[in-house]
This record gives structure tokens, C-alpha cells and sequence, in this order.
């Protein structure tokens, strides 16, 4: 608690030494030009009066002298005075930049130090207690809380088993609020409905939209970020509606699972072929053969293909995307079952 806490002041304070820095580049060179152009407008004056006055005493030409001799001074001793506080303020800056490297370089060593451990002691905790096997039933318990719920780590997975037939859902913490921003905004029946995704995951399905659109396909993405509540909703719906918590796990993940916690996972209909939005018949859309040829170029693959490793149902329509570090450490897991 206190080394997080000294961490914070002191990037508190470089933050403010390089607004500092910065404010004094400029007041350096607003300080330059304007006694320039204050000694300039003295002398000018000066020199207009000189005109219209041929007969000038030497009393005032001695003034005009003096004026004269008063703008080179202030402009010789003002340059070496502010050359001296832009150098001054350029290392302050420089320095700052060095101190905030450091310290972020730090910061990272520490926290990956931190999820080694973490993660080496989920290892030993599940070789010492392993899960129960139970037919029909859950073999793992429910996921502890996420201390850091940014880092997306997966810590464990949730199995169903009927038979021989298997089912395994990962564990995905939910994505850190501040990451997220707007995805879409659309009409959906009644209800305006609005979708959040990870700012990098937005960032790459808006642009593969806008090459969608150019080749005349239109994508639309119908559903992003999830809570744990709304799955859980979901799941439990899906249990009404199939009759057990294996048929539910084949089609939906229980809370805590799905992918769609971790704002990285998008759900795409084709906006000409609505009625096979979220529906298997999706997979003989325009929409879905463009992305199989093209979602690649924009890091989006496939989740769920058919005959997955997981024993999930086919969804033509989930997609979710690795195109950064943190995205693809999410799902390396999944990936590499």
C-alpha cells in the first residue's frame, strides 16, 4: 500500500515538473518578442515625434538616445538571461522524460513478477485440491473475485460433462470500465440498445466496417461488453429453456466465462440478412463470408468454429479479437487447447 502510494506522488509530480517545463518553453519565448517589441514601440514613438518636430532641444535628443541604448540593453541582457531558462527548462523536461521511463519500466517488471506468482500459486492450489469430477454437474467451483480485474488473466475453467461429451469454458475477468468505450448504438425491437467493446477492439472493427461497407457488405455488430449479472441472466435463461446446465453450457458460457466480459469479443450480423442474425443460418451470409476471408487483416478470428476443442457449439457470428499483446494473452488459453 505505501510503495503504491509513493508511486502515485511521485508520478504526481513529474507530471506537474513537466507542465512546469513546458509553461516556461513558452513564457520564454512570449518574454523574448515582447520586450523586443516593447523597446521597438519606444523608440518608433520617439522617432515619429523627432519628425514632426524639427526643432528638438538636447534635452530630447539626449531622451531618444537614451530610449535607444535602453532597447539594446534589455535585448542583450534578456537573451543569455532566457537562453539560459529555456536550456534549464529543456533538462527539467529531459529529466522527467528519463524518471517517467524508469518508473513505468518498473512498474511493469513488478506487476508481471506479481502475476507469475500469482498464477504459479493457482497451479499449486489446483494440484493440491482438484476439482471433483460429477456427472452432469460443475467441476470447479466458482471463480474467486479478480484482484486485478485489468490484467484479464485466466486462472482457471469450468468443465460440464454428459458422457464421453465434454464442454470447457475459460475463465475471463471483466474488462477494466475506463478501457471501454461505445461500440455501437442501434435499434433492437423496442429497446435502444447501446454496446461497449475495449477501446483497441473498437478501434479495429470500426475500420473493418468502413472496408466492409466499400465492398458493399454491411456488418453490424449486435452485441460487446457483458457483465457478470447479464450472463448470468442469460446462462440461467438458457437453463429454463434446455433443460439442464450441460445443454445450456453447449450454447451459452456461465457467468464468469464468457468471453464477452472481457470487451475484447464482438457479436456481427449482416444488416441485409437480419433475420439470420445470432442464428446458424448466419453462416450463408455475405457478411459472414467476407469476414472468414478478410477478418484476419483487422486481428478478428473466429471463437467458435465447428468441431471447436472447447465443445462449443458453432457461432458463426462471435469474433473476437488478438491483435494487441494484452488481447491475445487473454485468450492464449483458449487458443492453445
Amino acid at each position: 500500500m505505501i510503495d503504491a502510494l509513493l508511486v502515485v506522488v511521485v508520478k504526481v509530480m513529474l507530471d506537474f515538473t513537466s507542465i512546469i517545463s513546458i509553461l516556461s518553453i513558452f513564457l520564454v519565448f512570449f518574454l523574448r518578442y515582447f520586450l523586443k517589441d516593447r523597446a521597438d514601440a519606444m523608440f518608433n514613438e520617439r522617432e515619429n515625434s523627432m519628425d514632426k518636430n524639427e526643432d528638438l532641444n538636447s534635452n530630447e535628443m539626449n531622451k531618444c538616445n537614451e530610449i535607444n541604448e535602453y532597447r539594446e540593453h534589455e535585448l542583450k541582457s534578456a537573451i543569455p538571461f532566457f537562453g539560459k531558462v529555456l536550456v534549464l527548462a529543456l533538462m527539467v523536461l529531459a529529466a522527467f522524460l528519463a524518471v517517467n521511463g524508469i518508473l513505468s519500466q518498473v512498474l511493469v517488471n513488478t506487476d508481471g513478477e506479481n502475476d507469475n506468482v500469482e498464477l504459479g500459486n493457482t497451479k499449486k492450489a489446483e494440484q493440491r485440491d482438484p476439482a471433483p469430477s460429477n456427472h452432469n454437474a460443475y467441476e470447479s467451483a466458482e471463480p474467486a473475485e479478480s484482484k486485478r480485474p485489468s490484467k484479464f488473466k485466466v486462472v482457471r475453467s469450468k468443465k460440464f460433462s454428459n458422457g464421453s461429451q465434454e464442454i470447457i469454458h475459460f475463465h475471463y475477468a471483466e474488462a477494466d470500465k475506463s478501457k471501454l468505450v461505445v461500440a455501437s448504438a442501434f435499434e433492437l425491437t423496442k429497446d435502444q440498445r447501446v454496446d461497449y467493446l475495449h477501446k483497441d477492439a473498437e478501434r479495429a472493427l470500426v475500420q473493418m466496417i468502413a472496408v466492409a461497407n466499400a465492398e458493399g457488405v454491411l456488418l453490424v455488430p449486435l452485441s460487446g461488453f457483458r457483465t457478470y449479472e447479464k450472463q448470468s441472466e442469460l446462462f440461467d435463461k438458457a437453463v429454463q429453456r434446455h433443460g439442464s446446465e450441460f445443454a445450456a453450457a453447449y450454447l451459452s458460457a456461465p457467468p464468469g466465462y464468457s468471453e464477452h466480459h472481457t470487451g475484447f469479443a464482438v457479436d456481427i450480423g449482416d444488416k441485409k440478412a437480419m433475420e439470420f442474425n445470432l442464428k446458424y443460418e448466419f453462416e450463408n451470409t455475405e457478411a459472414y463470408k467476407w469476414l472468414i476471408s478478410n477478418a484476419d487483416r483487422f486481428s478478428f478470428e473466429l471463437s467458435f468454429p465447428k468441431e471447436n476443442s472447447q465443445g462449443v457449439s458453432f457461432e458463426p457470428w462471435h469474433w473476437r479479437f488478438i491483435g494487441t499483446k494484452e488481447a491475445f494473452e487473454v485468450f492464449q488459453a483458449a487458443k492453445s487447447l
